[in-house]
């Protein structure tokens, strides 16, 4: 009979999760299902495959999963230095001249905790030798970006690169200043193969059979770290599992690695108001080269602009997507909230409907620039809902209850009606009620995009869109302007009147949830 997907919540992870999500241990343990009701692992092995299912002694199947444990990637090393564990990468573009990076803090590994996606973790780290040899001189950190992509899909600096080609020689130089800079990339390799799903099921396709279950995270993701720095991120940024149809196909993985040389701060961790306005004021302007060159983010949230030194930045290109691309997948990745709504439900909502006509056929939904807009928009409501002036320290009900109504939000709960109506900051603070009304001014601008781009001959962006881009840009350098305000998450706040020591000097401790949307 067909198998159906384990219904658990992270909190009840059996001990081989715990195994598989640490650092230098081999996913041994992909899948787990039900089948009439009794919990089976499937198991994949590696290489040592074959010898376990000739065995006839349980000692020996064990034995060997623990020797094929315990050194299965020679490109990850774990290195003790005054007690704390860091880890040793190499990169191996070139055999003969590998580049090995020792880590020195987790940046983020929340990630690597759901039950399902990429993995991700990034790691900050610096360059301890190449080609064989130990660099002396000043240490110039780095960030490892260390995750698993759909087999199927380009790599970030492949996406990257090809943004810019479509740019154009004389505006690429330009836009590089909106984007990370790759420093080295590799699909990571093992005994001369791929590091990938395919490879440890031996060809064989991956469940197609099963029924999908929300799986949600807990609100405190653990904290487990071999590094003297834990990554801080929240729980509402890990990936929950949607069901896109009856069934679909889990996509296959392919284990990879990218350098950046930026070390930054994702919007959620910065106290300054005025920074995290100039931050989106420099994300519209990225945007805007990436979507005059014909292409469209898809998944821009708190967690991907990011802030170095001055400068804002945009981050994770895996789901960017030319806008003429008929790829595409059964299951994606996305943020829900600050996701924008037509692309949540996934259908057009804005065209005029008098009578009751439906939309023009041949406008399959896809998502848009100017959905890429709206993503920026709700980082901007919930920047305002979730924080408070640091001078003032208030709380207002209101605030809580609209902040856990927009942010907080169950299975098939919409936000539709706070992008049409204007919303209330009552609640705001004098310090930042001027700013909080740049937040509707951006909203009525989105509104009328929308409808302005959704006709009943069909879809026109460009014109409403490059409108809407440049109103946004002339709001936010005017809320710039006026902003000076030390934000406190308001999660921190109560933590502080409750028992002051125990509250973080990093701001930003619960940026919202990421799942699998269709």
């Amino acid at each position: 009979m067909p198998c159906t997907c384990c219904v658990v919540t992270l909190s009840q992870k059996s001990a081989c999760h715990e195994t598989v999500t640490q650092v230098d241990a081999r996913p041994f343990l992909r899948q787990a299902g039900t089948i009439q009701h009794k919990l089976h692992f499937r198991v994949l092995f590696d290489q040592v495959c074959q010898s376990i299912f000739e065995s006839n002694s349980f000692r020996d199947v064990w034995q060997t999963l623990l020797h094929a444990v315990a050194g299965w990637n020679p490109t990850i090393q774990r290195v003790f230095v005054e007690g704390e564990t860091h880890y040793d990468i190499t990169f191996q573009e070139q055999e003969d001249s590998p580049a090995v990076y020792r880590t020195v803090a987790i940046i983020s590994d929340f990630a690597a905790d759901a039950m399902t996606g990429r993995g991700t973790r990034v790691f900050k780290a610096y360059l301890r030798s190449l080609d064989g040899k130990s660099l002396s001189g000043p240490v110039n950190h780095v960030v490892i970006k260390d995750a698993w992509r759909d087999l199927d899909r380009d790599r970030e600096d492949q996406i990257l690169q090809k943004i810019l080609n479509d740019i154009g020689q004389d505006k690429a130089e330009d836009a590089k200043k909106y984007f990370l800079t790759v420093l080295r990339a590799e699909d990571v390799s093992i005994k001369g193969g791929t590091d990938d799903t395919r490879q440890l099921l031996h060809g064989a396709t991956t469940w197609g059979d099963c029924s999908w279950h929300d799986v949600w995270p807990d609100k405190e993701p653990s904290r487990r770290s071999h590094l003297s720095s834990v990554g801080h991120a929240p729980a509402c940024l890990t990936r929950q599992g949607i069901p896109p149809a009856a069934s679909a196909n889990i996509q296959h993985k392919i284990h990879f690695r990218i350098v950046f040389k930026e070390v930054c701060q994702p919007i959620f961790e910065l106290k300054s108001l005025r920074d995290v306005l100039e931050t989106l004021l420099h994300a519209v302007a990225g945007l805007k080269f990436l979507h005059l060159a014909g292409w469209v983010h898809r998944d821009i949230s708190v967690g991907n602009v990011l802030r170095h030194g001055n400068q804002g930045l945009i981050a994770d290109l895996e789901y960017a997507k030319r806008t003429d691309s008929n790829q595409s997948h059964e299951v994606r990745t996305g943020t829900p909230d600050f996701m924008a709504c037509e692309v949540e439900e996934q259908e057009y909502l804005f065209f005029p409907d008098p009578l009751g006509v439906t939309p023009p056929p041949g406008d399959q939904f896809r998502a848009n620039r100017l959905h890429d807009l709206e993503s920026l928009w709700w980082i901007l409501m919930w920047v305002f809902h979730y924080h408070v002036d640091e001078q003032t320290s208030a709380i207002s009900h209101d605030q809580e209850k609209l902040y856990r109504r927009l942010f907080s939000r169950g299975p098939g709960q919409t936000r539709l009606s706070s992008l049409i109506i204007p919303t209330k900051f009552h609640f705001v603070p004098q310090s930042l009620r001027a700013a909080a009304t740049k937040v509707n001014f951006i909203r009525a601008s989105l509104h009328a995009a929308y409808q302005a781009a959704e006709l009943p001959s069909g879809l026109v962006l460009l014109e409403p869109y490059l409108a809407c881009s440049e109103y946004v840009s002339k709001e936010l350098r005017s809320a710039v302007a006026v902003s000076d305000v030390c934000l406190v998450p308001m999660d921190d706040m109560k933590k502080r009147k409750v028992a002051p020591e125990l509250v973080e000097e990093k701001a930003g401790t619960q940026p919202p949830t990421k799942r699998n949307r269709p």
